[in-house]
């Protein structure tokens, strides 16, 4: 390296031209980039949590969906309100990227007339057309396909349903339909409230903040480092030379993500605020030592003494830090992830060649030029860490004990940090899209979807009865409210304008008749395939708590499993199980309707008081049946058909009709396959291998910062010691997150393998310098205050650089990065502080074992 370093140092305005040259070249790759923050895409399609999303949506042409509520005065039903609604539906449908729109004007609706079964729109193309609008109005709100799902409970507020095309960035569509929906409320001068929710509509506000938080935290923390920087060197050329260097780094750091064509998602915000804050590591010890060594020798002797002296521990740190980031990136399944690992790696790299051939030829051609600045003086500097080295030479055993003390009560709050993963996690709880979402979910069913995927012949009435049991389950599970976009209401309505029981019927020759009526219909093939083998059950979820969602998913997995083969057990054999199903079913049904005074207990008890039939003849008695227990069920609770319609009691009364019960495990093969997807299944997936990507990722970083401090130090006992600090910084992260009910997500849960690989910088720098002054003579108790007082200064300033750019993050708008920031501040000064505490300690007792005594 010598000859390159005298190149650096002899001439400087060639090694400044190459620096430009690559600035230029690499930097023009930042117009190459582009946004993207869609959960799914951060996972290949070939991926284990991926592959099944990408498949359905695909298959069926499925995405997120798309939500717009409006809210009126008065009520919705009405045919002025109606005209609007319809227009905007179908002007809507026409938006480049949609597929299909769902509303009250456009909803199907099965209707039988004189014995003949009719799939039409729930309202006719003209509204004048309505004979019986007052019957009709009574009808949709008795309905549970209807009221909850599409018009509110109040009757005030509806919504429409736009599915964006699975080929198409939802994101980017759902911006196109807002502009549409804005300019036509305001072109009709509607007095609506409107509400944008669903996942693209997230999306879009996620993208929102990632730009804004680009403009604002880029030079935010520029000017916090300068402030830093100044304060340490009080020399302007020292303060700037450092962040000039770093931010060229990290221009050509983002060039390469739009060569490499990397999206920017919310990993990559941070990634310019972590290399300026990170990178600017490496200047502030070469220009630290330049201060010291000039000051008896000549400006070309100096600096060569400052690069062969400190390449080594500037490399190490570098190559520490490149493998904290590498190790994020191998470590994880998410493109995003492994997008930040590589391009921040990318960035340590840059920021480690300019500082080696920015930094000394700038020095050389402008080697004056240090400002006094404030009352702190150098003598006061040499003065606090004299005294910091005598505090920890004398207090030795305490600090010790102090730090294991501060490590086990880590160790206990560590036990405590929750995982969580949501998009409504980014946003404060005040912020416009949480309020939106949460009024959303309060009115309808919700804004994320969970979705099972099964294959099998579909026409069969053993697959339909199964999935309607799965889905009454976890209806069930997941309060009742919520219903579901299925192929088994579709063929229950079908059935009920033929026999007028709202059922499954027995046999696969009817529901293969049944599918006549609907075969080529545009609103089922987002739930069943044209080969008529594949479905797809979708509910729409509120956002809800990692522990519910997990043991949502945790149950539609299982069901699916356990129902893959069934028995068909005699009805007269299943009376248990048909009464238990039964009563969730109406329970269901009865949490939808807000009907919240009747309980589980009171159905079951409901219904072990009623006679039970053994054998029905044909529908018609079928149907005598359930509308004497319907009967009943009304005069028994006080209910009305206002409360719930009959034909939704029908349907939850009906597998009391059924002519056998299906029990999960079994001889019969109902579904090839089967699988869940979704949002809520897709937040579960990511929540569940970030432990393990965190582990792995630690473990990779362990490795690499031993073997690299092992080689550097030549000893591998040196290279254990010098994981201690670093270790016990790791601790103290986790358990802060613990203590202060931080959750670990896709953003925090890097802290750890940053911390290794860029806090280690201190202790290598410590213990580098340290060798250098045993090596050149000095006893250990003169090596240890030199060291305190040169290398000491200069691990101080830099911690706090580069946390308190860190901590630039809590100003972000997202609020995972507000807990990133805060945490890698407290983690760069706990290191720094442990790296001139604990581990000076540690050397003392153990200086007769080390190498370097």
């Amino acid at each position: 390296m010598d000859k390159f370093f005298n190149f650096v140092v002899k001439k400087p305005f060639l090694t400044l031209l190459g620096v430009i040259i690559l600035l230029v070249v690499f930097s023009a790759g930042v117009f190459k980039i582009y946004l993207d923050n869609d959960l799914l895409h951060w996972f290949s399609k070939k991926s284990k949590i991926g592959a099944l999303n990408y498949y359905v949506n695909e298959r069926f042409e499925s995405n997120n969906p798309i939500i717009v509520m409006f809210t009126l005065e008065e009520d919705v039903l009405r045919i002025s309100n109606l005209i609007h609604i319809r227009r905007m539906s179908k002007e809507g449908k026409e938006i480049e990227g949609i597929v299909n729109v769902i509303s009250i004007t456009e909803v199907d609706d099965v209707k039988s007339t004189s014995g003949e079964m009719i799939v039409d729109k729930l309202f006719p193309d003209n509204f004048e057309d309505i004979k019986d609008f007052e019957g009709l109005k009574k009808y949709i709100k008795s309905k549970e396909s209807y009221n909850g799902s599409l018009i509110s409970k109040d009757g005030k507020s509806t919504v429409i349903i736009l599915q964006p095309s699975p080929e198409k960035n939802a994101d980017y569509v759902a911006l196109k339909v807002r502009k549409f929906i804005d300019s036509y409320i305001k072109e009709n001068n509607l007095n609506w409230k409107v509400y944008y929710g669903g996942t693209p509509m997230l999306l879009n506000s996620i993208t929102d903040l990632v730009v804004r938080d680009l403009r604002f935290l880029i030079p935010l923390v520029s000017f916090v480092v300068f402030a830093v920087l100044f304060v340490s060197f009080r020399s302007i050329k020292a303060t700037l030379l450092p962040l000039i260097t770093v931010l060229i780094g990290t221009a050509c750091a983002m060039g390469v993500m739009g060569y490499l064509k990397l999206p920017l998602t919310t990993f990559g915000v941070a990634i310019p605020v972590i290399l300026i804050a990170v990178g600017n590591a490496y200047g502030i010890h070469v220009i630290n030592e330049y201060h010291e060594k000039k000051k008896n020798n000549h400006v070309d002797v100096a600096l060569l003494s400052v690069l062969k002296r400190t390449f080594i521990p500037i490399l190490m740190s570098a190559l520490t830090t490149f493998g904290g980031f590498l190790s994020i990136a191998f470590a994880n399944e998410m493109r995003s992830a492994r997008d930040f690992g590589i391009i921040s790696a990318f960035g340590v790299i840059f920021s480690l060649i300019f500082t080696l051939t920015f930094i000394p030829p700038v020095l050389k051609l402008f080697p004056k030029g240090k400002v006094s600045f404030g009352k702190l003086t150098e003598e006061s500097e040499h003065n606090i860490f004299s005294w910091w080295a005598r505090f920890v030479f004398k207090y030795k055993k305490w600090i010790v004990l102090f730090f294991a003390g501060i490590a086990v009560i880590s160790a206990y709050f560590l036990t405590k940090i929750q995982i969580k993963v949501d998009y409504l996690s980014y946003f404060d709880k005040k912020s416009e899209v949480a309020i939106v979402t949460d009024h959303i979910n309060k009115t309808f069913d919700g804004s994320f979807e969970l979705k099972l995927y099964t294959k099998g012949n579909v026409l069969d009435s053993t697959y339909l009865r199964t999935l309607q049991i799965i889905e009454e389950e976890l209806r069930f599970m997941a309060g009742g409210k919520t219903r579901p976009s299925s192929p088994v209401s579709i063929f229950a309505s079908l059935n009920e304008g033929i026999t007028e029981i709202p059922m499954i019927p027995e046999s696969a020759y009817e529901v293969e008749n049944l599918y006549f009526f609907i075969d080529g219909n545009e609103s089922i093939k987002n739930i069943l395939s044209s080969d008529k083998n594949e479905c797809l059950i979708s509910f729409l979820l509120p956002s809800m708590e990692s522990s519910t969602r997990y043991e949502l998913v945790k149950k539609a997995e299982k069901l699916l499993n356990e129902y893959k083969n069934v028995s068909i057990i005699d009805r007269k054999v299943a009376k248990e199980k048909i009464y238990s199903f039964v009563s969730k079913m109406i329970l269901n049904r009865m949490q939808r309707a807000s009907i919240t005074n009747i309980s589980l207990k009171d159905i079951e008890n409901f219904l072990s008081s009623i006679e039970f039939k053994e054998r029905f003849k044909n529908y018609e008695e079928k149907y005598k049946y359930l509308c004497e227990v319907a009967n009943n069920f009304y005069s028994t609770f006080g209910l009305k058909t206002a409360d719930i319609s009959k034909s939704d009691l029908l349907y939850g009364l009906s597998p009391l009709v059924w002519d056998t019960f299906i029990y999960p495990e079994g001889n019969t093969l109902v579904f090839e396959k089967t699988g869940v997807a979704g949002l809520m299944k897709l937040f579960t997936d990511v929540e569940l291998t970030l432990l393990k990507n965190q582990l792995i990722s630690l473990i990779l970083i362990v490795i690499i910062v031993v073997v690299l401090n092992t080689i550097t130090f030549k000893s591998l006992l040196e290279g254990f010691i010098s994981l201690v600090p670093i270790i016990f910084t790791v601790l103290v992260n986790f358990g802060i997150m613990g203590l202060f009910k931080i959750n670990m997500d896709f953003i925090t849960i890097t802290i750890a393998s940053i911390a290794v690989g860029a806090g280690i910088d201190y202790t290598i720098h410590f213990l580098s310098r340290y060798t250098h002054e045993i090596e050149n003579g000095k006893n250990y108790e003169e090596a240890f205050y030199h060291t305190f007082v040169t290398t000491g200064k200069g691990i101080v300033f830099n911690s706090l650089s580069v946390g308190l750019g860190f901590a630039v993050l809590n100003f972000s708008g997202i609020l995972p990065l507000r807990s990133f920031g805060i945490l890698m501040f407290v983690t760069m000064v706990v290191s720094a502080l442990a790296a001139l505490t604990l581990l000076p300690a540690l050397i003392i007792y153990l200086r007769k074992v080390l190498k370097f005594y």
